[in-house]
């Protein structure tokens, strides 16, 4: 991503409680103060000019969220294969999970292996398991391996520091596991009348292309632009194919 500095003032940050921001008790971590993070980033480097949004995943979701809340701060917005954008979407979203004893193997290995990570603080241990479940490209059956080419983790490529396993609970996963009515991330977005990218890597079989197709129809004008040869990682996978993309969308 850092490719579009040559012709934009790019910021990224390491959201609330993830990444290299400090860890904050599971209370904090909501959709609510997600959107104001991201407003107070918007209008501290925007100074009062409209700015280009990208996210990625759930990253997708929460600029989803945010364009409904703010539109007249926004003048594009990428939505890279956001998660369920609706609850109707969330309860079409059921990832077929297969328990295997390689599966069982890999969840006690990675729970022992985080007990010995260093307790740089009270979710180091958490975010290790999380990360370690998430990432491994060791494991065939894993149940996220629809995410991929060939529908097989192996063919993934992660590039992270670090993962926070509560917060991706709170904001996700909790929602995923029973209370979708929360999953709703696009209240107000019909205030925003220009075109959207939706951007999908096609061998994605849970949120690619097809899904996208689908949740495209919530906005008013959009554009979906699907990445050859590439899974949910779109942007490790294919990077140029992606900037190719976001730069043609930017400069229309």
């Amino acid at each position: 991503m850092k490719q579009l500095s040559e012709n934009y003032f790019v910021v990224f940050y390491d959201q609330r409680g993830t990444g290299l921001s400090p860890r904050v008790p599971a209370e904090e971590l909501t959709k609510e103060n997600m959107i104001e993070d991201l407003h107070s980033i918007v209008t501290y480097y925007g100074k009062g000019k409209k700015v280009h949004l990208i996210g990625h995943s759930w990253g997708g979701m929460l600029a989803s969220a945010y364009l409904g809340r703010y539109p007249e701060t926004v003048d594009k917005i990428v939505l890279a294969e956001p998660g369920p954008l609706t609850p109707e979407f969330a309860k079409k979203y059921e990832p077929k999970v297969e328990v295997s004893w390689e599966l069982v193997r890999h969840l006690a290995k990675c729970y022992f292996q985080s007990l010995h990570v260093e307790e740089i603080d009270d979710q180091a241990q958490a975010d290790y398991f999380f990360m370690a479940f998430a990432t491994d490209t060791t494991v065939k059956d894993h149940p996220l391996k629809g995410y991929f080419c060939d529908n097989d983790i192996r063919n993934a490529n992660f590039d992270h520091w670090r993962f926070s396993g509560v917060t991706s609970y709170q904001l996700m996963m909790k929602g995923m596991e029973g209370d979708k009515e929360t999953m709703n991330f696009v209240d107000g977005v019909s205030q925003f009348k220009d075109k959207i990218l939706f951007l999908a890597g096609d061998c994605n079989i849970l949120i690619g292309p097809a899904f996208q197709q689908e949740q495209r129809k919530l906005f008013n004008q959009t554009e979906l632009v699907v990445i050859p040869d590439a899974g949910h990682m779109m942007f490790s996978e294919q990077p140029d194919a992606c900037i190719a993309a976001i730069n043609a969308y930017f400069e229309d």
